[in-house]
């Protein structure tokens, strides 16, 4: 955890960006993960790259990336001069592999979440500045311990890949 900060505060005072190049962070045998470089980024430095290819399927050669405005404009043109070569096939699977996953979250949560696996969270849509989004949570960690946390989360999601 050290060496991360230590990466983002060198990345400030040198004014440089970092790839975060991840494909492979949700995949694990065994441990905890620490937090993403991005995660810990206070002033958009990280450029944080994810693949589906890892997760969803290995023949599906897409990914994606998460970064400040200013740097997803500059890549975005970036992509947009290279899309003749992504396979249009994978990209509208994997967008509808993801439509399905939009569950009411408010829904979710009183069906689900508080009766099954005694999990509470904040709906997400009213965080939204315009378009509310129905499928996201937020959830509160600073009252509870790592343990509770990670017992809590696993119930949930437990419950959440029985109803998905």
């Amino acid at each position: 955890m050290e060496r991360r900060r230590r990466i983002i505060e060198l990345a400030n005072e040198f004014d440089v960006l970092i790839l975060e190049d991840s494909p492979y962070r949700e995949l694990r045998f065994e441990g905890g993960q620490l937090p993403t470089l991005a995660s810990l980024d206070t002033e958009g430095r990280v450029i944080h790259l994810g693949s589906f290819s890892k997760i969803l399927a290995p023949g599906v050669r897409l990914g994606w990336v998460s970064a400040a405005p200013e740097i997803l404009d500059k890549l975005s043109l970036l992509k947009l001069a290279a899309d003749t070569q992504s396979s249009p096939l994978n990209m509208t699977a994997v967008t509808r592999f993801l439509s399905t996953l939009d569950i009411d979250a408010t829904e979710f949560m009183a069906d689900h979440a508080l009766p099954e696996a005694r999990v509470a969270y904040v709906p997400g849509g009213s965080f939204f500045p315009s378009e509310q989004r129905s499928n996201y949570a937020r959830f509160s960690y600073s009252g509870q311990s790592d343990d509770e946390m990670v017992e809590a989360l696993t119930r949930l999601g437990a419950i959440l890949r029985s109803h998905i």
